[in-house]
């Protein structure tokens, strides 16, 4: 090998490197952690080395080329990083949208139009995701959809930089009233779980300036009698209360944040959650994909996995469970690509 192109491949591999541990360092102090520096340090190097193996397999090629590098050895460093990238950069850049039709008597008098909500989840703003071009893909795509509402469950952050508001400033754009809700998961980046807070400002704070629609009390949508509403406030599960009667409403969304919620809802009022005219509400629990349920808390829910679910009575519960769009942990995603749902409520 010539003397230049060996300087050459040694001085770019060390570049390479020194670039993802000093890239990885600096993004560390810029997200803030108050625990785990080395943790949050080691996982970000892995992140940004994906975006360097382009450079690592024209150097693979070339040891192959002038060494004595055996090609099959050659071949399998090749295909894992190859793997490695589609997982951690192809995989959650593809957002997929899916199409759900769901059976809450809405339109069973025929005097009610159906109502399509739009639903996403675990944006997990921070290390590997919810980036503003993460943020400005969403809202494309939301603007695009025909739907009449659409809802954001958390979690939203995961070791999120300071300025919030600036960071989902694109979600102001969306043409369309959206309803979020907290994850129990975004407590720990607020006082007195965080110690002294290093946001600008609290997730409320940046709902309100961005224009959204914050569900802490049931709200009904009367020209579709349904009712939406967050299960309960995510600082305290003890505090639920069954859902307000309404003369209007002939279904509800009750939007869950935890496990303890939906648990508690479920030992205290059953399938009784609200009542009109003596009849209890045709209900749709929207859990968020950081939210995993046991099979026993299910026995007596219709879990909603395919298109379409038709025959549903007055007093009956469904479960819908959003995958989500974000990464945390080790920023790989190799089950679900990030995914908007809509669901066609009828």
């Amino acid at each position: 090998m010539p003397h230049a192109l060996d300087t050459i491949m040694k001085y770019t591999s060390m570049s390479a490197g020194a670039y993802v541990l000093l890239w990885a360092w600096f993004q560390t102090f810029n997200h803030n952690p108050s625990s785990g520096f080395f943790r949050i340090w080691w996982r970000l190097c892995l992140y940004y080395f994906a975006y360097s193996i382009p450079i690592w397999l024209l150097l693979l090629a070339l040891a192959v080329g002038y060494y004595d590098f055996s090609m099959i050895l050659a071949l399998f460093i090749a295909g894992l990083l190859l793997i490695y990238g589609y997982f951690c950069l192809y995989i959650p850049n593809q957002l997929q949208l899916r199409q759900h039709t769901i059976n809450l008597n809405l339109t069973q008098d025929k005097t009610t139009a159906g109502f399509k909500l739009g639903v996403i989840s675990d944006i997990k703003m921070g290390l590997f995701s919810g980036k503003p071009r993460h943020i400005r893909q969403l809202v494309q795509q939301i603007n695009q959809l025909n739907v009449d509402a659409f809802c954001i469950l958390g979690d939203w952050l995961y070791y999120p930089s300071a300025d919030l508001v600036g960071q989902l400033l694109s979600l102001k754009s969306v043409n369309k009233p959206v309803y979020v809700i907290q994850g129990s998961h975004d407590l720990q980046y607020i006082p007195p779980n965080a110690g002294q807070s290093l946001l600008e400002d609290s997730l409320d704070k940046a709902f309100t300036a961005l224009g959204l629609i914050q569900v802490t009390a049931p709200m009904t949508i009367s020209n579709h009698h349904l009712l939406i509403a967050n299960a309960t406030d995510v600082n305290d599960v003890t505090n639920i209360q069954p859902m307000p009667e309404s003369s209007e409403a002939k279904a509800q969304v009750i939007l869950l944040s935890s496990v303890a919620q939906y648990q508690q809802i479920q030992r205290s009022y059953g399938s009784h959650l609200a009542k009109t005219d003596n009849s209890a509400l045709t209900t749709l629990f929207i859990a968020p994909a950081s939210l995993t349920l046991s099979q026993s808390d299910l026995d007596n829910v219709t879990i909603i996995t395919g298109s379409q679910i038709t025959g549903s009575q007055a007093g009956t519960m469904h479960y819908f469970h959003s995958v989500g769009v974000g990464i945390c942990g080790l920023p790989l995603r190799w089950r679900t690509k990030p995914t908007i749902d809509i669901l066609n409520l009828i």
